[in-house]
């Protein structure tokens, strides 16, 4: 290797060379000349060693005031809040490039005790789906929380604050832990989608209450797909750029989620499936397919990298969340095309190519969760489509690589995808 002065960079002399392993601290410490210590010095030394030691820390402020709400009370509450922080908040903040749960809503429940309530009961209900928690700890949570939220919601000042925005969306979550999905419509939460709606139309626009509303609208997406329902109009509360002009690519992604709420809508709402609705959909998809950026891209492709499935890296969540929303997108729209013959043998034919597209598009799915396992959320929203969808697939180790996804999906969430689970192992005879 060549020295500095090689390469023309200043020599410095007179400096002597430090070894990083050479020496202990101590030698470094002796080099120094320290002032000299008088006998009043030491003492009054001694005594502040003394006081220090009852301390727990030094400059570090553990003070209990009124203003704030930190230090937790107990070890218990700790625990779960860094649950929240560790484990759920990534699933709130897909897609979002300024992490609003991981960092303001966080930093936020240190003052505000609504929104420090809900990530404890989120997390005591996550914890005890899985055995690893009193489970009668999460409703304690939740009810305090409620105490204040429930009258907060309904006063037209408290609307201001985005805050209850964000834990009415926590809520949102720990609700949808609670209620089986296929026994129940999604406007029969404690904390409906219409609340959200109304609190929406009296505030004015923050991030906050934007990245709480990308939330809601994607949990309304899971359930809207799995129970064939209508799904409220939150994407049209969401004030992006819908068109497919230049944005950054978050923008990019938000978009193809406010997308799939206007396909669910067409598929399962009250107007009916016409053929010209359908085609401006597919327009749309094929268009934000043309114009989405170049790192919208993989990059890295193995046909058979995971199994049956392929394996696929993206760059960043954005980037997942938007190929998995398109691809559920055009799913929906394969099999909801009101050009599909009714009868006859171009219906079969029909069919069968319509079933051979939808499972490239499971499989590629599968491929983009099992290829980013870090990412929780890709699971999830694989989970959902491999529930509907999994009856058009016929080869047993395939079916129980499908489950093992499911069953992943399921134990991320606790949503209700155990039953899904089980009905696909009985129809497929596994």
């Amino acid at each position: 290797m060549q020295g500095p002065s090689e390469h023309g960079s200043h020599v410095l002399n007179n400096v002597p060379e430090i070894s990083a392993f050479g020496y202990s601290p101590d030698v470094y410490l002796d080099a120094f000349e320290w002032p000299a210590i008088s006998l009043h010095d030491q003492n009054r030394s001694a005594s502040t060693e003394d006081s220090l030691s009852d301390c727990d820390d030094l400059h570090l402020d553990l003070t209990v005031d009124s203003s704030g709400l930190w230090p937790l009370k107990t070890s218990e509450e700790a625990l779960l809040f860094r649950y929240f922080v560790t484990d759920l908040a990534p699933w709130f903040d897909f897609c979002d490039k300024d992490r609003h749960f991981g960092t303001m809503v966080v930093q936020a429940s240190s003052t505000c005790e609504t929104l420090l309530n809900a990530i404890l009961s989120v997390s005591a209900r996550h914890l005890s789906k899985s055995g690893s928690f009193d489970p009668l700890a999460s409703d304690k949570y939740q009810r305090k929380c409620l105490q204040i939220l429930i009258p907060a919601l309904n006063n037209q000042h408290s609307l201001l604050e985005s805050t209850l925005f964000a834990a009415t969306a926590i809520l949102r979550l720990f609700d949808e832990m609670a209620d089986p999905v296929e026994d129940r419509q999604s406007c029969g939460h404690i904390l409906g989608t219409h609340i959200l709606l109304r609190a929406k139309e009296n505030t004015t626009d923050s991030s906050l209450r934007a990245a709480s509303l990308q939330v809601a609208l994607r949990q309304e997406i899971f359930i809207s797909f799995l129970t064939r329902t209508p799904i409220p109009p939150l994407a049209d509360y969401l004030n992006i750029d819908r068109t497919t002009s230049p944005t950054d690519d978050y923008t990019w992604a938000v978009r193809m989620i406010a997308f799939t709420a206007d396909v669910l809508s067409f598929c399962y709402g009250h107007s009916g499936r016409d053929t010209g609705s359908w085609q401006r959909l597919n327009d749309y998809l094929e268009e934000w397919t043309r114009c989405k950026p170049q790192s919208f891209r993989p990059i890295h492709y193995e046909r058979k990298g995971c199994g049956y499935f392929p394996k696929i890296w993206f760059a960043n969540d954005c980037h997942i969340g938007a190929q998995l929303y398109s691809d559920v997108c055009r799913i929906l729209l394969l099999v909801h095309d009101p050009r599909m013959p009714s009868l006859g043998l171009d219906r079969s034919i029909a069919m069968k190519r319509v079933d051979n597209r939808v499972r490239h598009y499971v499989r590629r799915m599968c491929g983009v969760a099992i290829s980013h396992p870090q990412v929780q959320p890709a699971a999830s929203v694989t989970g959902m489509v491999i529930a509907m969808c999994g009856d058009r697939f016929s080869e047993k180790d395939e079916q129980q690589q499908l489950l093992h996804i499911l069953k992943q999906s399921e134990a991320h969430l606790t949503w209700p995808h155990l039953k899904t689970h089980e009905r696909l192992s009985q129809y497929w005879g596994l």
